[in-house]
């Protein structure tokens, strides 16, 4: 019975908002970059704003660090759990309530005045750990719209949805043959998933309103993608030239 843990849920809960609140956006911006990520672009200290302002590498950087912030906790709840041998309703609650908590915490970090990033990434993270499965499928369609789209926020709104949408199909019961490789569902998890979509939706109600205005600004991943092809093109074609003229020259000194 999940009543009978009420007191480890509150400290879990606890403990995740506050691993949520460290910001690896601010960390290594400050650090490599030796520049505050709130004071450029955006001034959004998450993953997109990264990438416009300091690059692709720094802004992939960035998602993957978010993304460890929201496994590790979860993978811990799991042990601890299964450890003083609570049953899977109970631990798999426990990593919905942990996982919540930290993109919380990442969202409105209390060491930050409560302005964090968009909880995107970290909401990836957590999800690959409770349904693994389904977050790669649902992730592989949103990289695809990502690409065509190039607006990181339309990702972010498409991936929540679909994780609410496959949840509540889960809960009843239409993937039955898939939840014998992944977990059920239940009703305290699908409410936590519900909360979840509440939260990422608000943090982007101003991306919203600049989508249906069309004024959206592109995320740079499709600019820098197609700006390294193009630079490494290049390089391919300088150094054929090269060889060429090299050959060319010593056929040159053998006639």
């Amino acid at each position: 019975m999940l009543s009978d843990y009420i007191w480890q849920f509150i400290v879990v809960g606890i403990i995740g908002y506050f691993i949520g609140n460290i910001n690896f956006a601010v960390i290594l911006s400050n650090s490599v970059k030796h520049q505050d990520i709130r004071a450029h672009g955006s001034k959004n200290p998450g993953t997109t704003n990264m990438m416009r302002v300091f690059g692709l590498k720094m802004g992939v950087i960035t998602l993957l660090c978010d993304m460890l912030k929201g496994v590790v906790p979860v993978f811990i709840v799991f042990f601890v759990f299964k450890a003083i041998g609570a049953t899977a309703e109970v631990y798999r609650f426990a990593m919905y309530l942990t996982a919540f908590c930290t993109t919380v915490g990442h969202v409105y970090p209390v060491f930050m005045k409560f302005k964090g990033g968009k909880g995107f990434a970290t909401s990836i993270g957590v999800m690959l750990v409770i349904q693994p499965i389904p977050t790669l499928i649902i992730l592989a369609v949103g990289c695809v719209i990502l690409l065509l789209c190039d607006r990181m926020s339309v990702f972010a709104l498409f991936y929540i949805t679909a994780e609410l949408i496959f949840h509540i199909l889960a809960y009843f019961g239409v993937f039955t043959e898939v939840l014998k490789i992944t977990h059920s569902v239940t009703l305290p998890m699908l409410i936590i998933v519900a909360l979840f979509w509440c939260l990422v939706f608000y943090a982007h109600r101003s991306n919203i309103v600049r989508i249906i205005k069309g004024v959206e600004n592109p995320s740079g991943l499709r600019k820098a993608l197609f700006k390294n092809k193009n630079k490494n093109t290049q390089q391919s074609i300088n150094d054929s030239e090269k060889t060429i003229a090299a050959t060319e020259l010593e056929n040159d000194k053998k006639n």
